[in-house]
C-alpha cells in the first residue's frame, strides 16, 4: 500500500450544564494515510462529569459516517486528578 501525509479537522460543541456536568458533540474528518481511501468520518457524542473534588468519568460513543471508519465505539473512563 502507498502511503499518504493526512489532515484532519474537527467541528465541535460543549455545554457546560452546571459546575459537575459538561456534554458535547463533535463532528470529524480526517485522511487516511493510505492513498484511495475516503476520507474517515465519524460524530460522537460524550459527557464528562464530576462526581467529587477528584474523581471524575467520562463517557464518549462514536458513530462512523463512512464505510473507512468504524461504525460504533464506546469509552467509558474514569480518572482522578490530583
Amino acid at each position: 500500500l502507498a502511503y499518504q501525509n493526512s489532515e484532519a479537522y474537527y467541528v465541535g460543541v460543549n455545554y457546560l450544564v452546571d459546575t459537575k456536568l459538561s456534554v458535547g458533540s463533535i463532528y470529524q474528518n480526517s485522511d487516511s494515510i493510505y492513498r484511495d481511501v475516503e476520507p474517515i468520518e465519524k460524530i460522537s457524542a460524550y459527557a464528562m462529569i464530576r462526581f467529587d473534588a477528584h474523581w471524575f468519568g467520562n463517557a464518549n460513543y462514536t458513530y462512523g459516517l463512512s464505510d473507512s471508519a468504524s461504525d460504533h465505539a464506546l469509552d467509558l473512563r474514569i480518572g482522578y486528578s490530583f
